[in-house]
């Protein structure tokens, strides 16, 4: 039963990219669906910006890059909003 569970479940990385920094995820997550950790990723992110509401972080250029453990981009979303 828990060899069905396992195989149910994708690996999926989160990189951070700008026009001049990249910063990788080495770690990633498991979960069922790219609908799902990219759900997670966006809740991350919000709660991450509610509990530190002091950061004031340029986030304008920077993406998230969701890709497979082939490297596969799969999906991508920008986190700063351009002037």
């Amino acid at each position: 039963m828990d060899d069905q569970i396992e195989s149910a479940t994708l690996r999926f990385y989160f990189h951070l990219a700008s026009t001049s920094c990249n910063i990788l995820d080495f770690e990633g997550v498991e979960v069922q669906s790219l609908e799902v950790a990219r759900r997670g990723a966006l809740e991350a992110i919000e709660e991450f910006f509610a509990a530190e509401s002091t950061l004031e972080a340029d986030l304008t250029g920077w993406e998230v890059l969701i890709v497979d453990e082939a490297g596969h981009r799969l999906s991508a979303f920008q986190l700063g909003c351009a002037s």
